[in-house]
């Protein structure tokens, strides 16, 4: 009866091992579709990050190119509107000179009270042929500075035309930097949470081989029982 008792309670040992070794391999299973899920990921995220770097690397050489061409473009158009700004200020006096030459041709041709000093011999005609000549002296002067004034005019004109092109060069470059370095901004961001996500994966492969191998050791110890168990019945 002893015996009988004994074997009963070796049989019942030998169930409840066998159904901890069931469960031990299930959770090893479990362990290892981790761990495979985990290493395909591990790779996708190694795979993203190289790209990054790569592209990263590539756009910091283009922004390294694009930055020579901003510091160009803003240097030629200050020049520019300096130029511009000076061509314009040069204008406007000439155009001031112009309407005061201008007006004071108009002002001698209208009036007729136009006179010259002369000794008690001179003649009406004498003083009607000074009128004249005087006239005909600020008409030139007036039609010099009109000249002047056009010329000075045409060039401003050519320079503020000039400057404006080069601002526009200069802003299309500053666009073109600025576009750059955003996108190197977001790869930089995209590399910081890859790597953060593969940090993190590494760390958790590392933990799943870790409980794997403890379970595993489980499952050894549970079968050497199960084996031991199954002898004495």
């Amino acid at each position: 009866e002893e015996a009988a008792t004994q074997v009963v309670k070796i049989e019942a040992e030998v169930k409840q091992v066998t159904e901890q070794v069931k469960q031990f391999q299930a959770q090893i299973q479990e362990q290892v579709k981790s761990e495979e899920r985990l290493t395909v990921a591990i790779a996708a995220s190694k795979e993203e990050i190289a790209v990054a770097q790569k592209q990263y690397e590539n756009i910091r050489v283009e922004i390294d190119t694009l930055q020579v061409a901003y510091v160009e473009a803003k240097s030629a158009a200050n020049e520019a509107i300096q130029v511009a700004n000076a061509a314009a200020v040069q204008a406007a006096a000439s155009k001031d000179a112009a309407d005061a030459a201008t007006a004071a041709y108009q002002a001698a041709a209208k009036s007729g009270a136009l006179r010259v000093v002369s000794d008690s011999e001179s003649t009406p005609e004498g003083n009607l042929f000074a009128q004249g000549a005087e006239a005909n002296r600020l008409k030139k002067i007036a039609d010099a500075a009109v000249a002047k004034y056009n010329a000075d005019k045409k060039a401003a004109d050519k320079a503020a035309a000039t400057a404006a092109k080069a601002k526009a060069a200069y802003e299309k470059a500053q666009a073109a930097l600025e576009a750059k370095v955003a996108k190197a901004k977001l790869i930089q961001n995209k590399l910081r949470v890859t790597k953060a996500l593969l940090s993190k994966q590494q760390s958790t492969l590392a933990t799943v081989v870790k409980t794997k191998a403890a379970i595993t050791k489980q499952l050894n110890s549970a079968q050497v029982k199960l084996k031991i168990g199954r002898a004495h019945v």
